[in-house]
């Protein structure tokens, strides 16, 4: 099958944190949740910014002679083979159109002066669905209410209610973004991209901020959109980035694993999961030792809302720099005849071919 979404990066150094990004392929197939796992500043932030077209010329260096170092294909006939550095505004516009971030930092990617009312409805009069300007209110309401923002009376009939007696109702819709707390901020973010109705959401650490309640609503709410897509022979393609191994396991259909090495400022994908029914048995569905040191600091990781704290270990720098990224395995040969020192790319997993692995030990 043609993914619908296929980044290639080979060399690129992120200006504003001097971090780079080697040797990096994602495909993302239509409709699906693809999750992109790993420490902070391993990189992951950069992807989504390059899959999302968020990434300007002037913010990215390349190691390589030419912006193709860069490319990102959409399966699509008016955008197939978008180079995301060289292409026009107009295309890049037009696929930025059909795809939403949802920001780490929620307060860049949102008015701080507008109002919780005029960011939604602003949202839905500027998204991809045509809507009757009468539903405005029962949409955003009721996602309000799920959320937990706002308590819906039962009865009340909100496609005749005004603006007036709206916000006279339900007072926190006029107040300004920036009275907020910072989960009712995450959470009316959140509200303003599905109101958008894109066609592709990039969720960068979508539930930090998060108690974990809300965590569960907003998880439930995603996974609800696509299926009411699905059910209208539509789709909604997903990608989740977290640091939180076991929220992107529960939720994803397919994982990258990625790496950073603080001391080369080099982040890589280490691993790729596409078979993971291993869970119900006794080999393990990821296999390199980065993976399980994640698994491993995951202490929920089989639970409904599980969440870790991943602690950075002691650096062991091996003296060949060009060997394995992975620079604190604790399976190292340091001796310089051990393929420890050669450095390591993506080969089928030995107990799964589906499944990719940069570990010579894992691989077959």
């Amino acid at each position: 099958m043609i993914p619908y979404i296929d980044l290639s990066i080979g060399h690129l150094q992120y200006l504003k944190s001097s971090y780079s990004l080697s040797d990096v392929r994602i495909k993302i197939m239509e409709g699906s949740t693809t999750g992109i796992v790993g420490e902070s500043g391993s990189g992951k932030s950069t992807i989504g910014k390059c899959l999302s077209a968020a990434l300007n010329a002037d913010e990215v260096q390349f190691y390589g002679i030419s912006s193709n170092e860069v490319k990102l294909e959409i399966n699509d006939p008016k955008l197939f083979g978008l180079n995301m550095i060289e292409a026009s505004h107009s295309h890049i516009n037009q696929y930025r159109k059909r795809g939403q971030y949802i920001y780490q930092n929620h307060r860049a990617a949102i008015n701080m002066n507008d109002t919780v009312y005029g960011t939604l409805i602003e949202s839905m009069r500027a998204g991809n669905r045509k809507l009757d300007p009468n539903k405005f209110h029962e949409i955003s309401l009721s996602l309000l209410d799920l959320v937990g923002i706002i308590s819906l009376n039962i009865g009340d009939d909100y496609e005749n209610m005004k603006k007036s007696d709206v916000v006279s109702k339900y007072p926190i819709l006029k107040h300004k973004i920036k009275q907020l707390s910072g989960g009712q901020m995450k959470r009316i973010l959140i509200l303003k991209v599905i109101l958008f109705y894109p066609e592709v959401v990039i969720a960068d650490e979508p539930l930090t901020g998060l108690d974990a309640s809300k965590k569960g609503i907003i998880l439930r709410l995603l996974a609800n959109e696509r299926q009411e897509r699905e059910d209208k022979g539509r789709h909604l393609t997903t990608v989740m980035i977290s640091h939180d191994v076991g929220m992107i396991n529960k939720n994803c259909d397919n994982i990258y694993v990625m790496y950073g090495n603080s001391s080369l400022k080099c982040g890589q994908i280490i691993e790729e999961i596409y078979n993971k029914s291993s869970l119900s048995d006794n080999r393990p569905f990821s296999v390199h030792p980065y993976t399980n040191e994640l698994i491993s600091a995951s202490k929920y990781f089989f639970d409904e809302l599980p969440s870790s704290n991943i602690s950075a270990q002691s650096i062991h720098v091996s003296d060949c720099a060009l060997g394995c990224i992975y620079d604190r395995c604790p399976h190292r040969d340091t001796s310089k005849e051990s393929n420890c020192n050669k450095e390591q790319h993506l080969k089928p997993n030995k107990y799964y071919p589906a499944n990719l692995v940069a570990c010579h030990k894992c691989s077959d």
